[in-house]
């Protein structure tokens, strides 16, 4: 320290150039450092190289000092070194304590390690081939990037423009983290207010239960009524029950009486229907017998008919054909449902039918 009262470059030139040394054994340091560009271009080397290398970023303003300032920038190179001296022994002695362990295993569970190790070099042997997949493919790249490397590594790059880059993503990456922080705060507020309501929730729902146990402990002043209306009720709908059961039994019973009436007319229309056609063929057989018996009457009835006027009914105009048919159709079918009426009245009993030969006798008398 007392060396570095006043500025002294070429010692701490030498300084510099031994832990470069260390660090990066390739590294070409201009060897004069006589003149203010050379000393620039001495610090700016080194300074670079430990940004690449380490990530490790030095203040070039406080080596060109060369001050006690300077001293503090030299000793972040010093701690580097040391920790890398320390975690080497560290990790050798993992590496004893190991196969210690693994011997001591292999001791005790002889077949159990041998099953485990063939495990471990299958495994081993995968990665292997996949490892050796992805480096042959990488050093088939190799000469494309060789020269990328070379040229990114002989290209110089401005202090000023690097600490430009690098504080615009320090703001990004501070603004980012402001947004997260202040994300976090809502969150918080939320988890706050959730846990308010919750509480709320909790009470209100307290109130309630012991609303409802008090409300379950008094008996209300209508209780009485309501259970004898409720008796009433059950007597009510035992009745209806009743009576609509009876109700439906006597509407099938009404519906199959009239199924059994509905066939029982149709029946008695069948037999209606035969004993009209006995009735039928029985007055033409009679019709037949009368006119023989009424010959001798026939000259006396032709005698009147030649004497008696005839009767003329119609117009002067010439009848058409239809409607003479239309007058004997009507007159046929007047005949039979007179016939027709006259056979069901007798069928029924309530009136007997006329008989063909007292028809024809009386109506001759009419004159």
């Amino acid at each position: 320290m007392d060396s570095f009262k006043k500025p002294n470059f070429p010692l701490l030139a030498e300084i510099l150039e031994f832990l470069m040394t260390r660090i990066e054994p390739e590294l070409n340091l201009p060897p004069d450092l006589n003149n203010e560009h050379d000393r620039v271009y001495f610090v700016k080397m080194i300074a670079e190289t430990m940004m690449l290398k380490a990530n490790l970023k030095l203040s070039t303003k406080r080596l060109y000092g060369a001050d006690a300032y300077a001293i503090r920038e030299v000793l972040k190179l010093v701690q580097l070194l040391q920790g890398t001296l320390k975690e080497e022994p560290a990790g050798n002695g993992d590496q004893k304590n190991e196969g210690d362990e693994d011997e001591n295993v292999y001791d005790s569970y002889a077949v159990s390690s041998k099953f485990s190790e063939l495990r471990r070099a299958r495994q081993l042997a995968s990665d292997l081939t996949s490892e050796g997949a992805s480096l042959f493919d990488l050093l088939g790249k190799e000469v494309e990037l060789k020269k990328v490397r070379n040229d990114a590594l002989s290209r110089y790059l401005e202090i000023s423009q690097v600490e430009r880059c690098i504080g615009q993503v320090m703001t990004t990456v501070r603004s980012d983290i402001e947004k997260t922080r202040a994300l976090i705060a809502n969150v918080h507020e939320d988890e706050t207010n959730l846990e308010q309501k919750i509480e709320k929730r909790k009470q209100e729902l307290e109130r309630s239960q012991n609303r409802l146990q008090t409300l379950r402990a008094v008996r209300p002043a209508y209780m009485d009524e309501y259970e004898v209306l409720e008796d009433e009720l059950k007597e009510v709908y035992q009745e209806y029950v009743r009576k609509y059961r009876c109700l439906a039994y006597l509407e099938q019973q009404l519906e199959e009486l009239e199924r059994l009436e509905t066939q029982e007319k149709a029946e008695r229309e069948e037999r209606v229907k035969k004993m009209v056609g006995e009735m039928r063929e029985m007055g033409v057989e009679g019709t037949n017998d009368g006119d023989e018996g009424m010959n001798g009457t026939g000259k006396l009835r032709t005698r009147r008919d030649v004497t008696r006027r005839q009767r003329v009914f119609g117009s002067m105009t010439a009848p058409d054909k239809d409607s003479d048919s239309d007058l004997e159709l009507d007159e046929d079918e007047d005949g039979s449902d007179n016939s027709s009426d006259d056979v069901d009245l007798a069928a029924f009993g309530a009136v007997k039918a006329p008989n063909v030969k007292s028809v024809n006798v009386d109506s001759d008398n009419d004159f």
